[in-house]
């Protein structure tokens, strides 16, 4: 595990360090980060996002992970589980803090078939800045697209994430510069 620098040095998140940076093979969107498992399809999202219009950050966080849903098409949403979490953050400049697990049934990568998918998120609030960072930990709970080649070696696959290292990637980002709100 190390700290990984996002944004270009604005943002750091703890990542396993065999991660690929999804960048180096698509292009992503300026307000994602993508980094993805070597060996399975567990990935790790982070989005900067125009903090949503309610002062409960459950609700927030319920909010984010329907319309991630949404956006993915996904034709089953569940939430599981929404959890705030207490001060002190690892992040001094967070606001609030939650922590949610749910599922959803999506179609990947232009598929017609569709796969459950268990997701991780993290809400970050920094409501000083009008902003919410989601880290969300994606993993699929049939996992049948091994990507043991995926970064040009034929390695050893890399064991799953799995629920305790998902939780310390997800809780683990830190506002480095303030100036990535104003861009």
């Amino acid at each position: 595990m190390q700290d990984r620098c996002l944004y270009d040095g604005a943002f750091t998140l703890v990542l396993p360090s065999h991660v690929i940076d999804a960048s180096d093979l698509r292009q992503i969107p300026d307000n994602q980060e993508v980094f993805l498992h070597p060996s399975t399809n567990q990935s790790v999202v982070v989005d900067i996002l125009e903090q949503i219009d309610t002062q409960d950050p459950k609700e927030a966080a319920r909010l984010h992970f329907q319309e991630v849903g949404h956006t993915n098409d996904a034709s089953q949403i569940v939430i599981e589980t929404v959890e705030e979490l207490s001060p002190p953050y690892r992040d001094p400049h967070c606001t609030s803090m939650v922590y949610l697990t749910g599922l959803q049934k999506v179609a990947k990568f232009n598929e017609t078939a569709e796969h459950l998918v268990r997701i991780y998120q993290a809400l970050y609030r920094y409501s000083n800045d009008s902003a919410d960072v989601l880290v969300s930990v994606n993993s699929p709970l049939e996992d049948d697209y091994p990507r043991c080649a995926l970064n040009g070696t034929a390695s050893v696959p890399s064991a799953p994430w799995d629920d305790q290292l998902i939780r310390t990637i997800a809780c683990s980002l830190q506002l480095r510069s303030r100036g990535i709100f104003s861009l």
